[in-house]
């Protein structure tokens, strides 16, 4: 027991390294060291929770999104995470975030899915859900989305105001270009104009339709 906790420590002190080195002019000599001594711990003793670990910190890493080994390299270490626990959400949420930054939006769709599933009742599991609103918008336009995006107000205004800040899904509606209906449109305004309101920041989302129009 408590080898695991000292294990436990390890990887979490970790992962604080790469989550402080993000925004730094250093993050990338950083983040590679960090996973030196991640791929080391799982030469060592492998498990679960240092594939997870080395997953993020390669999803972190500054040339993720311009190299394709990296990128390979994510979804190969959360894959057989999902087939040995599929009720694993966080592995889930990062094969979906790691396909949705690459634009594979359908892919993305399937994991969010699949994280929406078995996630948690907090406010990532709400993250989760918007994440499969703005695939929907990505990949089938919002005409198309309507209906899961009023499952998505629904539930978010059943959150806290301070758990509620959809950005990606603020990205994917200001990036759509597909003209509605007059209906739709009203639709549209109203499930937003909701939005706003259960997350009392205003008028965001509002203001981004009147910006499109």
């Amino acid at each position: 027991m408590e080898d695991d906790n000292v294990r436990k420590q390890l990887i979490d002190q970790l992962l604080t390294r790469v989550d402080e080195a993000r925004d730094e002019r250093t993050k990338l000599a950083e983040i590679e060291e960090v996973i030196r001594e991640l791929e080391a711990l799982a030469s060592q003793e492998p498990g679960a929770d240092v594939d997870y670990a080395l997953a993020y910190s390669w999803y972190f890493h500054p040339r993720r999104r311009d190299d394709e080994k990296i990128q390979q390299r994510v979804s190969a270490l959360l894959l057989p995470l999902t087939q040995k626990n599929p009720r694993d959400f966080l592995a889930w949420l990062y094969l979906g975030h790691n396909a949705y930054d690459l634009m594979c939006y359908d892919t993305a769709l399937g994991y969010f899915r699949q994280a929406s599933l078995v996630a948690p009742s907090s406010y990532i599991g709400l993250k989760a859900h918007e994440m499969v609103v703005c695939c929907l918008v990505r990949h089938s336009g919002i005409g198309s989305s309507l209906d899961e995006l009023e499952r998505f107000v629904n539930r978010a205004e059943g959150y806290p105001a301070e758990d509620i800040w959809p950005q990606q899904l603020a990205a994917a509606v200001g990036g759509s270009c597909q003209k509605l209906g007059a209906d739709e449109a009203a639709r549209l305004r109203g499930l937003l104009g909701r939005l706003d309101r259960a997350g009392r920041w205003g008028s965001w989302f509002e203001e981004l339709l009147q910006r499109q129009s």
